[in-house]
């Protein structure tokens, strides 16, 4: 009788260990996938590298193309124009729905172009112009209501 207690505590002994092994097995092999994939590949990494290993998300110094950042729940929240590791093109601010709440251009790190803002409600909120990183002429604000 005591034997087969014994045996019985020993499968289920074996069975946990085995069950946690497979799990710590499951998450290295996971780690690996992520940690060697760019954070561009998709949302999917990005959101693993970002909010559950906390793992730099940045573009690489020399990176030219479209950066794009994700939100926890899966949704854009920047896209961001690069050449040579500067900022240069569009960038595009979205809010935790999917909607634009601001968009600017930049030429080699500075501000060039026509800046806007909208409201939550999709309504322009204020726009103004940029040359070589300085405001040229005035800003122009309007009402949540347009």
């Amino acid at each position: 009788m005591e034997l087969k207690k014994t045996i019985a505590r020993v499968k289920t002994k074996s069975f946990f260990f085995i069950i946690l092994l497979s799990l710590l097995i499951a998450f290295v092999i996971l780690l690996i996938l992520v940690l060697g994939k760019d954070a561009q590949s998709s949302k999917y990494i990005y959101i693993l590298k970002a909010y559950i290993f906390h793992i730099d998300t940045s573009p690489r110094a020399n990176y030219s193309g479209i950066w794009i950042s994700w939100n926890f729940n899966g949704t854009k929240y920047l896209e961001q124009e690069y050449m040579n590791g500067r900022e240069h093109g569009k960038t595009i601010l979205y809010d935790n729905n999917g909607y634009k709440l601001g968009e600017l251009t930049r030429i080699r790190d500075v501000m060039d172009g026509v800046v806007r803002q909208w409201y939550p409600n999709q309504q322009l909120k204020s726009q103004g112009f940029y040359k070589e990183g300085k405001l040229h002429g005035q800003y122009q604000y309007w009402s949540d209501k347009g």
